[in-house]
């Protein structure tokens, strides 16, 4: 199964990216940067949609850590 991570702090962005995914992958959500770097040491993804203007760490900072 194909895993997606979304980080972005728009909640309607991430419904929307979610529901027009095939029901075959596996979605998960962060809000912020530091989010998606917990997700990160725990599991790993296929793909993640980045945003790049986000609270406490915007998507370039994220991308430099991840």
């Amino acid at each position: 199964m194909t895993r997606i991570l979304c980080v972005d702090d728009s909640r309607h962005m991430r419904m929307m990216i979610e529901a027009v995914l095939p029901d075959d992958y596996e979605f998960f959500w962060a809000y912020h940067g530091g989010e998606a770097l917990e997700y990160m040491h725990t599991m790993s993804f296929d793909v993640v949609l980045l945003d790049l203007v986000m609270p406490e760490m915007d998507g370039i900072e994220t991308l430099e850590k991840l």
